[in-house]
């Protein structure tokens, strides 16, 4: 089973998504083991941030920071969406550009899904309902605060996608 499940490149050697570290179906099952942080490190990955409803413990962050990784928990409840002061603290966290970040939630896909959507609203760019299906937006909730995001950033708000009608 692979350490961090759904690892991908959303941009690549700058931005990535995934699970959590060695997730088996809840955000309890995080595990930022030292096969995890090597992973990380492995990756250039200096920047975590985590969608869990449960942050790491004292002790792993330490761990994390002696690596230079850098870690920002903003917890979400799984099938929820972040606010949008959430959205905006992990992407102040995401932008310095000498940062290459790892983005998870538990599964890997809902509130990993809306916060990289967010940061490409963030980064100025405009998106369609495919692009949030794409990204793996899962709830209408999760939907409802990047068109709330798309509002307050002056973007088009996407129109319903024709299977949605």
């Amino acid at each position: 089973m692979a350490i961090f499940s759904r690892f991908e490149w959303v941009i690549s050697k700058r931005l990535a998504r995934s699970s959590a570290p060695h997730y088996t179906g809840r955000d309890e099952s995080q595990n930022m083991d030292n096969d995890a942080i090597q992973f990380l490190v492995d990756n250039g990955i200096n920047n975590v941030i985590s969608m869990n409803q449960i942050s790491l413990t004292d002790d792993v962050i330490e761990r994390l920071q002696e690596r230079g990784i850098s870690y920002l928990n903003l917890p979400v409840e799984d099938y929820t969406a972040p606010t949008i002061r959430q959205l905006r603290e992990a992407y102040d966290s995401y932008l310095p550009a000498q940062r290459t970040t790892l983005v998870y939630c538990g599964y890997g896909h809902g509130r990993t899904g809306t916060v990289i959507a967010a940061f490409m609203l963030l980064s100025g760019n405009q998106l369609t309902r495919d692009d949030y299906h794409n990204f793996h937006v899962e709830e209408k909730v999760q939907e409802d605060v990047l068109d709330e995001l798309a509002k307050e950033l002056g973007l088009l708000v996407p129109p319903p996608r024709k299977d949605e009608l």
